[in-house]
Formats: C-alpha cells, structure tokens, sequence
C-alpha cells in the first residue's frame, strides 16, 4: 500500500489531553488518532532543504513532527537525525529520496510504493554495513503507537547523561529525550534516589566513557554506589544503545555495556602515576 489508511495512531505528549482538536499543519487529532482523507500522504523532511511547493502540488501536507508522517524524504546519503530516528520508532511507512517527489510532481499526484524494494526507497549500503541494520527490513517491522507490538523501548526508564563530553557530535539531551519517548521508553532527569525508589521499573543510564570519567556530583555518587554492588537495578551502556536500537528496532544490551568499574579504575591508575 502506497499511503496511510487516514486513521493512524501517532506517539502522544502529556500536553495531548483534549479528545478532539487540531494538531500541527491543521491536522485533526481526535483521541490520540490522526484523523483526515483515505490515502492522505503527510511528507516530513530531513537533511535536505524542505520543497513545501513541490510537496503541495501533489496534493501532501507538509509536517514538522516527524510521528505524523507518513514518508520522510531525506538525502542519498543516510544520516541519523533525531527526526529520521523519532520518524522510525513512530511508524513512518516510508523513507524515500527526493526522486520520489521530483517524480510525483510531474504525475500530478503522490507515486503508489507498493513494494520496500522499490526505487525510492533510500539504500545507503555503506551505513546499513556500517551501523549494521536493513533499512527494507526496519521499514517492514511494525512500530509505533498504532502497533500491538511492543517498542524497542518499552518497560526501562531512561537517564541520559552527556556532561563533560567534549566531542561536537555528542546529542543533546533535548534530541535524545524525544527519540526515547517515541520508542516507548519512560525519560527521568534525575538520579536521585526518590526519583530511583518512585518505580521498580529498571533504569538504564546511557553516557560516555568521558563523562565517567569527569563524573561529580550525584551522577559519580551513583556510579560509585553501582561498582560496589548498592545499586543493582541501575544499568549503564553507551549511545548507540538507543541509536543502533532505533535503527535495528532491537534493544541489545549486552553489546552496549560500558564497564563503569574499568573505566573508573584506569582513570584513578592515570591520575595516581601523574601525582607521582
């Protein structure tokens, strides 16, 4: 099938309450469901200038929120932006090259994508190898609210902790909490232990060996509590948990763990060896 069926369940906000209203681009939502015309095609955009014009000449609504899309039009080469990352954890049908759009144009009217193999699909060979996952089998699986399947990330909370990284392609918070909500996982912004002890659903930290490193506060506080055994229901893997988990719908935790007591024990072994 080319398009949507014109009800698709879309991941919702806590500010979401109201039983009918309309949602961005004057999208009417009513209970949570995304509600307009049979086969109506929604375009989002992402690493690539928008063609709002382009898009509307087939009749499409263009969106901002990458879970009310039903195709995403990217560029030839695969990048992971938050917005292709919330995009696949909310169900979007289809990730197509500009070439699908060029093309509908000059139709008239949105091209039917009967098949993932299809020439429009975006293939980057290169990343697929490279972050290990298929695009025609990620796009296949179902996903997304609408889905009776459980999402990647259903059933852990998660803390994400980047301070004292001084890489530029480290995400911010603000990218990773939305790609962790649309997967079904549960964001807290905190490490205290009222916040730890409100819920025996596990938590999983993800950070980086750098910010282990440079921890202060109640974050080296927990991790000292977690390499002397205080902690058990705390767990601690890198980035690519969540990234590598979008991207392969499979949450993999034991190829994500960081060793937190090595990473501790080598970073006090340097520092003693500069003292002396």
């Amino acid at each position: 099938a080319g398009a949507s069926n014109g009800k698709r369940k879309r991941a919702t906000t806590a500010a979401e309450t109201t039983s009918a209203k309309k949602g961005k681009n004057d999208i009417e939502v009513v209970n949570d469901t995304i509600v307009d015309a049979p086969g109506k095609v929604r375009i989002i955009f992402t690493g690539i200038p928008k063609e709002e014009s382009m898009a509307r000449s087939i009749g499409a609504d263009v969106v901002d929120d990458p879970a009310l899309a039903s195709h995403m039009i990217i560029g030839t080469e695969l990048k992971r932006t938050p917005k292709l990352l919330v995009a696949i954890n909310s169900g979007v049908q289809f990730i197509v090259n500009l070439n699908w759009l060029q093309d509908s144009s000059k139709k008239g009217e949105p091209i039917e994508i009967n098949s993932l193999k299809s020439k429009y699909i975006v293939r980057d060979k290169k990343k697929e190898k490279l972050w290990g996952f298929n695009m025609e089998q990620t796009l296949s699986l179902p996903r997304g609210i609408q889905s009776t399947s459980k999402r990647v990330f259903d059933g852990y909370r998660f803390y994400y902790h980047p301070e004292g990284v001084t890489e530029e392609k480290v995400p911010p918070v603000e990218e990773m909490k939305p790609i962790v909500e649309s997967g079904g996982g549960i964001w807290i912004n905190s490490l205290e232990s009222n916040t730890i002890k409100s819920s025996n659903i596990p938590i999983i930290i993800v950070t980086f060996v750098e910010a282990v490193k440079k921890a202060s506060g109640v974050f080296a506080t927990v991790l000292n509590d977690f390499t002397a055994g205080r902690l058990a229901e705390l767990q601690i893997y890198s980035v690519d948990l969540i990234l590598l988990g979008v991207l392969r719908q499979k949450l993999e935790l034991e190829n994500n763990v960081l060793d937190i007591k090595d990473i501790l024990d080598l970073s006090a072994l340097k520092s003693n060896k500069r003292k002396k």
